[in-house]
C-alpha cells in the first residue's frame, strides 16, 4: 500500500533550511494576519456593544 513517495518508519525526509526559512515567513505573516483579524473583530464586538448601551440610555425600557 505505500506509495513510492512515501517514507518508511526509519528514514528521515532532508529539507532545505532555506524552503525552512520561507516557511517560517509564511507562517509568522498568517499569525499576524489572523491577529489583526481577530483585534478588528474584538473592536468590532465593543463598538456595537458600546452602541447599544447609548441606545439603552436614550430609550430605557419601559415599566411594567
Amino acid at each position: 500500500m505505500n506509495e513510492e513517495g512515501d517514507l518508511k518508519d526509519d528514514e528521515v525526509e532532508e529539507v532545505d533550511p532555506e524552503k525552512i526559512e520561507v516557511w517560517e515567513d509564511d507562517v509568522k505573516n498568517l499569525v499576524n494576519e489572523y491577529q489583526v483579524a481577530y483585534n478588528l473583530s474584538l473592536f468590532s464586538v465593543k463598538v456595537i456593544l458600546d452602541w447599544v448601551n447609548r441606545i439603552r440610555n436614550v430609550f430605557p425600557s419601559p415599566p411594567e
